[in-house]
């Protein structure tokens, strides 16, 4: 076990560049609160792309060996989870050695605009760097040599990357389109098939370089939470998520905080106040975050001892950069030998992206919606060797394929929803990003 001290700004996203740039490192940057840390070189992957599974094994030189294996994903993931060995590096708080990932929202065939990116991804970090909140910044390693290569690249020279947008945002659904979809759902809703359903659309710039310094700006907009950054083979992801789905904590208890009700902020206090003040009250909102809060209850129940589902918090407003949310805490108590990502998996997607009752809403969401979301209302967290993390919900979250940067908005249709109001919302949650990415970037 190897703790090296590093030259690194807490605060700057390009200085860890000579990492963040390096594809094949799969650079895995995740927010804690008021610190971070940044997974390189994992020891393996385990990767679903196309419908195969995937496994990768660290080489000396950091190449990866690369294997089909044709088991059960996560009994596979599960099993080299176990059987791998991670140094205790003495850390209380936050990752400290296992799992980083991401599970994109499954994919459905019939879109008219399918992007190519792995279904699920998940590494076992044992190297990693931590550092904010005025915390040294250190550099974890189970080995000496892994240490001196990965500093070797790190002191590097800080790489010029340029990143640029070659085209503006596109909305992949006009507003003719979402009205058609908003109509269809309203339909299924007085049918009953239905009484929540998310309905998302998406947005597309063609785009020139690697998106992390995109992301170093979004970041300083949105101080999101629960914020992810990850360069693969496979692409970027850019979470600038402000949504909790999954807390694990070591002694089994888990906590979910979903989002359903949405403000945008004023600039005039007063103003802002009254939106506030209206989200907080408004029945319609209160209504949609409960069917939420039930859902994920259920969710939460398969797993948990009886009688340990809990709402210790219930219509709590909460105010980020651009919008105020309505938000609810459910906390439960796993059942004795539970594994975290049984949790994960089973509760997975999150029901606050899709509506509810949860099967019927994915189908009409499948229906409905003319492009992948692929990471979009995914997950990406982590989960230590001692049992305890943090999974998102991957709102307010961009990714990049080949030369195309993707985007997606969305929100929660109920029976007495105005299509105006819930098309406006969709602006509401993404249009400042998107704004930002085009005034600064836009060639």
């Amino acid at each position: 076990m190897f703790i090296t001290p590093l030259q690194a700004s807490s605060t700057t996203i390009q200085a860890l560049s000579p990492l963040l740039a390096q594809a094949h490192l799969w650079p895995f940057w995740l927010q804690q609160q008021e610190t971070w840390c940044l997974g390189v070189a994992p020891a393996w992957l385990l990767v679903q792309h196309a419908d195969k599974i995937y496994y990768y094994q660290r080489q000396e030189n950091l190449s990866y060996s690369i294997q089909n294996i044709n088991h059960h994903f996560l009994e596979t993931l599960k099993h080299h989870f176990a059987q791998t060995d991670c140094p205790n590096y003495g850390m209380t708080q936050g990752f400290n050695g296992g799992l980083m990932g991401w599970l994109s929202y499954p994919q459905q065939a019939q879109h008219q605009q399918q992007i190519k990116f792995p279904a699920l991804c998940f590494g076992f970090y044992d190297c990693f760097i931590s550092g904010g909140n005025n915390l040294a910044t250190q550099l974890y390693c189970p080995s000496i040599a892994l240490s001196n290569t990965l500093n070797t690249i790190f002191s590097t020279s800080s790489l010029a990357t340029h990143f640029s947008l070659d085209s503006a945002f596109v909305a992949l659904m006009n507003k003719s389109q979402y009205q058609h979809s908003f109509n269809r759902v309203q339909q299924y809703l007085l049918s009953g098939d239905c009484y929540q359903v998310n309905l998302a659309q998406a947005f597309k710039a063609n785009c020139t370089g690697l998106a992390y310094p995109a992301f170093e700006r979004l970041l300083a907009l949105s101080n999101a939470p629960y914020a992810a950054y990850n360069h693969s083979p496979f692409g970027e992801i850019l979470s600038l998520s402000p949504e909790l789905f999954l807390a694990f904590t070591a002694d089994g208890s888990v906590l979910t905080r979903p989002i359903k009700g949405t403000r945008p902020r004023k600039a005039d206090p007063r103003e802002d106040q009254a939106q506030y003040d209206d989200l907080a009250h408004h029945p319609k909102d209160k209504a949609e975050n409960l069917m939420i809060v039930d859902l994920l209850r259920h969710d939460l129940g398969k797993h948990a001892v009886i009688g340990s589902v809990k709402v210790p918090k219930l219509f709590s407003v909460e105010s980020f950069a651009q919008v105020h949310h309505l938000i609810s805490d459910i906390s439960c108590q796993l059942k004795a030998h539970t594994h975290p990502l049984d949790v994960l998996f089973d509760a997975f997607p999150g029901g606050s992206i899709t509506g509810a009752p949860k099967k019927r809403a994915m189908e009409i969401i499948a229906e409905l919606e003319n492009c992948d979301r692929a990471i979009y209302c995914g997950s990406v967290g982590y989960l230590n060797k001692s049992g305890d993390g943090v999974w998102n919900i991957a709102i307010r979250t961009l990714l990049r394929v080949e030369d195309a940067l993707y985007a997606w908005a969305g929100g929660g249709i109920v029976a007495d929803s105005v299509c105006e109001s819930e098309y406006e919302e969709c602006f509401n949650k993404i249009g400042a990003m998107l704004k930002l990415l085009e005034d600064e970037f836009l060639a």
